[in-house]
């Protein structure tokens, strides 16, 4: 994603984002879904101090490694993992 303008948006978003919900203290892995041989998406609860971000990365496997295709993030979970509007979630 290098030269890509959404990288610096995302940059600023977490900036700004710092400011309000705190530093940065943990990640958890919510799910893998696996799309391709050589694409997945990875579904994350980004932990700050007083929030949590939720995040998606679309992967693609090159000849050498795995690269990040896109990413999005939102303090919302149904805007990142849309199923979540549609069921019942649980929260422990």
């Amino acid at each position: 994603m290098e030269g890509d303008s959404k990288v610096t948006s995302q940059s600023n978003y977490f900036r700004r984002l710092y400011r309000t919900a705190g530093n940065y203290k943990s990640y958890e892995v919510i799910e893998t879904k696996r799309i391709s041989q050589t694409s997945e998406i990875i579904y994350l609860s980004v932990n700050l101090e007083r929030a949590a971000i939720y995040a998606r990365f679309v992967l693609y496997r090159t000849d050498k490694d795995w690269v990040v295709q896109n990413m999005d993030f939102s303090s919302k979970p149904e805007a990142i993992m849309p199923w979540f509007a549609f069921q019942s979630v649980s929260y422990e």
